[in-house]
């Protein structure tokens, strides 16, 4: 079992950070979610795999250096653990930015490395091009869909929201190779997970819709409260958590209708 894994300590500042233009990781005035990072779910088909970082100023650090890239390349880079072997991790590559002649608001690059697929993981092969979709269409099937996700999650469905990522999870499973037992003990913490949304989830005011995959894919993302988010996120102000989820959307060839293809999702303490 190979398994593959982008690390960073990307600190103070903002970041977006991209596998074959699926988002993996990401951070708004802190909000993000450290790393190592899982990738084997973004990556559909062996030889080179493209990741891109995207390193923006904040509130906390007004303008980006290259003293502030030097140290973020320190200790950013893409790791092959095989077999769960964490005494013998491997570096595949190391994500170093290249100098900067003067400051600048943000800055990106990409890079190169070499990995072999899963088998047996769903690419977007068999996805329709939505970025050629008429954008008004585009705009209300994607907001129906979501919107649809989150009445699951705000009535407390957790059973018919598991079954609205299913597809998804079984890629996840195959991609981390998680054995029978731990299938039982994740589904289990997931719908709990996804009951304890019920009356949390928040209307969908200001969005924006993201086109991921190369156009085969969608995600809908907050540009207000909780920022770079997927909408359905929600705050539970009584346990002091925030539940972190990011939901992304195909439509397969011949449906008219999206599903999920792939999502994240975590908790963390409130700020």
């Amino acid at each position: 079992m190979k398994s593959y894994l982008l690390n960073h300590e990307i600190r103070n500042v903002d970041y977006e950070i991209y596998l074959n233009d699926f988002l993996v990781g990401q951070s708004h005035e802190n909000n993000g979610i450290p790393g190592p990072y899982k990738l084997n779910q973004y990556i559909f088909s062996n030889g080179k795999q493209e990741v891109r970082i995207k390193i923006s100023a904040n509130k906390n650090q007004k303008e980006i250096t290259s003293e502030i890239l030097n140290e973020i390349s320190r200790n950013t880079g893409i790791y092959l653990l095989q077999n769960k072997d964490y005494n013998n991790i491997q570096e595949v590559k190391k994500l170093e930015f290249p100098k900067l002649e003067k400051p600048v608001p943000s800055y990106e690059f990409k890079w190169e490395f070499d990995a072999e697929a899963t088998p047996g993981i769903n690419n977007l092969n068999n996805s329709q091009d939505i970025s050629k979709m008429d954008k008004s269409k585009l705009h209300d099937e994607v907001f129906a869909k979501y919107d649809e996700l989150r009445n699951l999650l705000h009535s407390g469905n957790g059973d018919q929201f598991m079954k609205e990522i299913s597809k998804a999870k079984n890629d996840l499973f195959i991609a981390d190779g998680l054995s029978e037992e731990g299938q039982k003990k994740y589904n289990e913490n997931l719908k709990n997970y996804f009951s304890s949304h019920k009356d949390l989830l928040p209307d969908f005011n200001e969005f924006t819709i993201k086109i991921l995959g190369h156009g085969r894919a969608v995600a809908l993302e907050n540009i207000s409260q909780n920022k770079g988010m997927g909408v359905l996120s929600a705050e539970d102000k009584k346990e002091g958590m925030l539940n972190s989820n990011y939901i992304i959307l195909h439509k397969p060839k011949g449906s008219d209708s999206f599903e999920v293809f792939r999502y994240s999702s975590s908790f963390s303490e409130l700020k």
